[in-house]
């Protein structure tokens, strides 16, 4: 295990920025064909606008955050974004429900920097939102996960609700599979940039060594990094 060396949230909003454009696509998952069992039937349905890509930002923040000595544990699951603003009328509050999510603790402490929504995209590090207007909650999927989504909904209140299904400690030759794995949708258009190459070139941006590529196109950004 390396020295740990932590982040601050300050590291964490530039990491967010960085790899959502990175990362972000915009070729949505189709809404999956149990869902009306899981929020219910009355609830009016519509397609996400990207593919948040969290499985590829779970295994590069993982990969970097191991780098820097942390204790990583991925975790599988669900997530339920409440993107709800007072100041709106109830019936335009938001549920963006991901149904298949990856997200990971570090040092058992809930990060996701996947996270999109429409009014704001939150960012979760050390079990919290950065920036105080999320609340952060997570239930095994054994547990009455659904009573506290109610709740939610029921007092308007702006959140993130994980439901954990599944859970596994990275250990030194997980992290090193993970790095060598390119970022699929990069690969699909001949351009194989690797987790590993895209969390050093974070690490870089942190230190201060690199310039972010937010400021070019996607595509370019993905070949700068082979």
């Amino acid at each position: 295990m390396p020295p740990f060396t932590p982040l601050s949230d300050e590291d964490m909003i530039a990491l967010k920025k960085e790899l959502n454009f990175l990362l972000w696509t915009n070729n949505p998952p189709p809404i999956p064909s149990d869902i009306a069992s899981r929020i219910g039937p009355a609830t009016a349905l519509e397609p996400t606008t990207i593919n948040m890509q969290c499985r590829a930002h779970a295994a590069i923040t993982g990969i970097l955050m191991h780098r820097r000595g942390y204790s990583i544990t991925g975790r599988g699951g669900a997530a339920y974004v409440c993107d709800i603003d007072p100041g709106r009328p109830r019936s335009e509050d938001l549920l963006n429900m991901i149904a298949k999510h990856w997200w990971i603790t570090a040092n058992d402490e809930l990060v996701d920097l996947s996270l999109y929504a429409e009014s704001a995209n939150p960012l979760i590090f050390k079990n919290r939102s950065v920036g105080p207007l999320w609340q952060v909650k997570h239930k095994d999927a054994n547990f009455n996960w659904q009573r506290e989504l109610a709740t939610f909904q029921t007092n308007r209140t702006r959140g993130v609700l994980y439901v954990i299904a599944a859970r596994s400690s990275a250990t030194d030759a997980t992290v090193d599979h993970d790095a060598v794995q390119c970022f699929h949708e990069a690969e699909q258009r001949g351009i194989p940039v690797t987790f590993g190459k895209i969390a050093t070139h974070c690490e870089s941006l942190l230190h201060g060594s690199t310039p972010s590529l937010t400021t070019m196109p996607q595509t370019n950004a993905w070949h700068a990094l082979v």
